[in-house]
């Protein structure tokens, strides 16, 4: 297990979940409410959830039950959430203090950008992404994150954060879903809310509890 010691302004890495962390809801799941044809994609999120099957799978399976296409689904995903507010000093802040600073998400690429683009947050993006989504082929969601010795999840948050710190940085994790369950441990400073709280406190994983991004911020830059 890989648990660097974090140090304030020496290069530092704080990677920020999406869905439920940056944003004020759980996007991809108001997108299956709104837009899966018919209830047998919450079939599909049980046995995610359970652990039964990856979220690669999950989307696999899902996909095929969506209705609409890409421009509908980013009106209604800007109309139905909103980013945490602040994100945008979180972003500034590592900006000011010469930090790495990145969304790193198991949700898709194309509505998180959205939300980044109406706020004018310039932050790199780690996600799943929509290869196709208008007939013949229907929609297709790609993986270019995924971790190919495991396979469970469309993006490899536990991979991302391994490989920032073989690289020399103090990484900040921030989530609070299932798909930061691998990474946070591997982390050097975790803040942390919903599921990922309960999961750390569970297994004695050292955490920090943060209502909003904002919280954060001021953690980081208590001066």
């Amino acid at each position: 297990m890989i648990r660097p010691t974090t140090r304030a302004d020496q290069r530092l890495a704080v990677v920020v979940d999406f869905d439920g962390t940056a944003s004020t809801r759980d996007v991809g799941y108001s997108l299956l409410e709104r837009f899966a044809r018919d209830g047998s994609w919450k079939v599909i999120d049980n046995d995610y959830e359970t652990g039964r099957i990856g979220s690669r799978d999950a989307y696999r399976l899902v996909a095929r039950l969506l209705d609409g296409g890409v421009e509908q689904w980013t009106e209604f995903a800007l109309s139905a959430a909103a980013l945490d507010p602040g994100l945008s000093a979180l972003a500034g802040l590592a900006r000011a203090r010469g930090w790495r600073a990145e969304i790193l998400s198991d949700g898709l690429g194309f509505y998180i950008r959205a939300f980044l683009r109406r706020e004018g947050i310039d932050l790199p993006v780690r996600a799943n992404e929509l290869l196709a989504a208008s007939p013949p082929t229907g929609t297709r969601i790609v993986t270019p994150f995924l971790n190919p010795r495991c396979g469970r999840c469309g993006t490899c948050k536990a991979e991302r954060v391994e490989t920032l710190v073989r690289a020399g940085w103090s990484v900040v994790y921030v989530g609070d879903g299932y798909s930061d369950l691998c990474a946070a441990p591997r982390a050097g400073r975790v803040f942390a809310k919903g599921i990922l709280a309960q999961h750390c406190r569970a297994r004695h994983i050292p955490f920090e509890t943060f209502e909003n991004l904002a919280d954060v911020a001021v953690a980081l830059a208590p001066d």
